[in-house]
């Protein structure tokens, strides 16, 4: 650390801890809880506030954990992404200039400022950000996108409420693969004739449908990590 750098840390150690958060802007927290219902979460800031001691030395005040703070997902043009955070996962809080009723009332903007509150704990909203270089999100190597979740989850497209799934080609070509095997092989015996592939039955007046194999389900075809709406 420089000398320049130095100083400006030691002076901002020396205001104190309640001088100094009130010009934060950003910390690393980590999830307590999270309520998917009212997309808010209860957070706990991650590093301990450090304050200059008697002696010198720096020591660490534990902040409260912050309940009801409103967690940030992508969202715009009538498109958005959100998934379920886990207590533990990191995330990055943001301190508002401004008091949350301001913003998130509903007017139109721009809104005309009704507290005077600033850069407050009470007016944070927080981005999920799990990824640090000590633990790295999962990632290709060859940098295409990819999305990773927990087994059991599906991705929802469309809608939230989209259920109808997808069918994955090496299922759906093994099934064609039995049929086409069985259409191939198959025989027809024939009054005066050898048996040959594909020899169509002399009619009797009634005809009933062969038997290929197992019936085909959606179960046997489909894959449930991806569910669509139409």
């Amino acid at each position: 650390m420089s000398g320049a750098d130095a100083s400006l840390a030691d002076l901002m150690l020396s205001v104190g801890g309640i001088i100094r958060r009130q010009v934060e802007v950003s910390r690393d927290v980590r999830i307590v809880s999270y309520d998917a219902a009212t997309q808010t979460a209860s957070v706990q800031p991650w590093a301990n506030d450090p304050e200059l001691q008697p002696d010198g030395s720096i020591g660490g005040t534990v902040l409260p954990v912050v309940a009801g703070v409103p967690v940030r997902w992508p969202w715009g043009g009538g498109r958005a992404l959100t998934w379920g955070l886990n207590a533990g996962d990191r995330a990055v809080a943001v301190f508002r200039t401004v008091s949350h009723d301001e913003v998130d009332s509903g007017a139109d903007c721009p809104v005309t400022p009704a507290s005077l509150r600033r850069w407050s704990w009470a007016d944070v909203w927080v981005e999920p950000a799990g990824a640090v270089p000590e633990d790295p999100a999962p990632a290709r190597t060859d940098g295409q996108p990819a999305l990773t979740m927990p087994g059991g989850e599906a991705l929802h497209v469309g809608a939230v409420g989209a259920s109808h799934t997808l069918a994955r080609a090496d299922n759906v070509q093994a099934r064609l693969a039995r049929l086409e095997a069985w259409m191939t092989l198959h025989t027809h015996p024939v009054a005066g004739a050898l048996a040959s592939p594909i020899t169509p039955p002399a009619y009797t007046g009634a005809f009933a449908l062969p038997t290929p194999g197992p019936a085909t389900t959606v179960a046997g075809i489909e894959t449930d990590r991806v569910k669509v709406d139409s």
